[in-house]
């Protein structure tokens, strides 16, 4: 998701929006409409006074009308998308000098009468004024239609003898269209302080509402245990809220580090910083906030103007610092921080997650190999074979397993103590593991006896040379921490093309094997390759 938040400090007489002026322009149309009929109805039944005939035929005042207000249809900008507020603001104030003169002029030609009511016709743009640019406008239109009033009665005083001017009558009007005009100049700047208040609260809700849902937004992204992955879905989320410098500082258990996402270019004097400031919020375990002076004592000279750094704890510790350039609000480091506790909750059950798979590892290590010499153990044997038993069909080699036992192992170890023996067994097992190929498997039974699973034998005389390397590999002095030893082994070796359901079976023929090789001597090997032969055929 990109949401970019734009916040900026409004008033309540900073600038209109480009909805308000659209609609304001609509309401003008409307009652432009009305006006325009109200008036066209006034000028067919008026008279002058020194001439009793109607002022202007029905026809040509409907025909004028009608012209005037499709002009002013087609022509308002207000009616086309993509228009800028500036443009409509002086597209309404054309429109109010426009309709003031057509008032006026209509209201010197048809109103020559003092009796007559087409003075009423001044209040239309007082209002409009009122409407569209507030009270001081309203202010300045009373004034101009004022004086268009005076003047009007002055001069239809002069013209006609009928008609004599009154300064009671003026001042009556005047006073008339400055209350209705005061009135609805002030009404109207409270209607617009009102709008403009719930407009900002409007956008301050929007604000908030977006604000929100890009740390929601991050708290979905931030599922991956992974740190890395963490700290860049972290600072992702930062950028997303209009900020165009983020970066987060890592220990490495030594330094400060500051990073940035992918595909950002280096910005020497965000890493300056953030290393500086990085080092102050672990120490104090809060937020800091930077002015332009800060900033330029921490990294010297910067465009930045202000700059936020927000610690990211786990398991109580500060392991990360977010830190942003640019304007930052109040709600703005509140979502911060909301963002950095969740990434530092992730990063504690991360942490958590990885204990407990170390452990399991440990464990599963413990429950399937030995602990004296690492080797695998018994059951790790098992598996092993029974892996490659159900892998193998159709194979054309075979498996062969060599049984080995110590000789002499039980004098070295009473002679030398058990820690002696120990080392011993470890070095044994070394020793069989180095004499083998990779692939071959070597385990510990228990005590000295050692196990060993060769896949993929090709016949009997391979297993057998296996297993005299792996004698002769023994026969070599072992130091030992308290003396030098040598000792030899007994070893019985198995081969089948045909595997059996398990492995017990041949480690049992592998081990009758073992004991005819210690029956004849030690140190040797013994093969079975008959798996009928019994324990008598296999002594003779």
């Amino acid at each position: 998701m990109e949401a970019r938040l734009a916040y900026e400090r409004t008033t309540d007489r900073g600038p209109r929006s480009l909805a308000v002026e659209r609609r304001d322009a609509s309401l003008v149309r409307r009652a432009r409409g009305v006006a325009a009929v109200a008036v066209a109805s006034l000028l067919v039944t008026l008279q002058l006074p020194d001439d009793p005939a109607p002022l202007v035929a029905p026809v040509v005042v409907a025909v004028l009308v009608g012209l005037g207000l499709l002009l002013v249809n087609v022509l308002d900008p207000a009616r086309r998308d993509g228009v800028e507020s500036s443009t409509l603001r002086r597209a309404a104030l054309w429109q109010l000098m426009v309709d003031s003169g057509l008032v006026v002029g209509v209201v010197w030609l048809a109103g020559a009468d003092p009796r007559g009511p087409l003075w009423v016709l001044l209040v239309l743009p007082i209002l409009e004024a009122s409407l569209r640019f507030g009270a001081r406008a309203a202010m300045w239109t009373i004034g101009a239609m004022s004086v268009a009033y005076v003047l009007r009665d002055v001069f239809s005083a002069a013209r006609y003898e009928a008609v004599t001017f009154s300064p009671a009558v003026v001042l009556q009007r005047v006073g008339a269209l400055t209350v209705i005009g005061v009135t609805a100049g002030f009404l109207a700047a409270e209607l617009a302080r009102e709008a403009g208040r719930h407009r900002r609260a409007r956008s301050l809700a929007e604000q908030h509402s977006a604000t929100l849902e890009v740390v929601a937004d991050a708290a979905r992204r931030m599922t991956s245990l992974d740190r890395v992955s963490v700290l860049r879905n972290l600072q992702a989320s930062a950028r997303e809220l209009g900020f165009d410098r983020v970066a987060v500082a890592d220990w490495n258990g030594a330094i400060w580090q500051a990073g940035s996402s992918s595909g950002e270019s280096s910005d020497a004097v965000m890493e300056h910083l953030v290393e500086r400031v990085a080092r102050e919020v672990a120490r104090s375990d809060r937020r800091v906030t930077l002015g332009p002076e800060q900033i330029s004592k921490l990294a010297g000279d910067s465009d930045l103007v202000a700059a936020a750094a927000v610690p990211v704890r786990s398991d109580g510790e500060v392991v990360a610092v977010l830190v942003v350039g640019g304007v930052v609000s109040d709600e703005l480091l509140g979502a911060l921080e909301l963002m950095s506790a969740h990434a530092g909750v992730v990063l504690t059950h991360a942490s958590a997650h990885a204990e407990i798979q170390r452990l399991q590892q440990k464990l599963q290590h413990q429950a399937f190999h030995d602990s004296l010499t690492g080797l695998p153990n018994r059951d790790s044997f098992a598996l092993r074979f029974q892996t490659h038993r159900d892998r193998r069909a159709g194979a054309a080699t075979g498996v062969a397993v060599l049984f080995m036992d110590l000789d002499g192992f039980k004098v070295i170890n009473d002679t030398l103590g058990h820690a002696a023996g120990d080392e011993l067994l470890a070095a044994v097992g070394r020793r069989i593991r180095d004499s083998l190929r990779p692939t071959d498997m070597v385990a510990r039974l228990g005590g000295d006896e050692f196990v060993a699973l060769l896949e993929k034998v090709v016949d009997l005389e391979g297993a057998r040379v296996a297993a005299e390397r792996v004698l002769a590999s023994l026969e070599a002095d072992f130091v030992l921490a308290k003396a030098k030893v040598r000792l030899s082994a007994s070893i019985g070796v198995v081969f089948r093309e045909n595997l059996p359901e398990d492995v017990d079976e041949l480690l049992r023929k592998a081990d009758e094997a073992m004991y005819v090789a210690k029956h004849h001597g030690k140190a040797r090997v013994v093969v079975i390759d008959d798996p009928n032969r019994s324990d008598e055929q296999l002594a003779g």
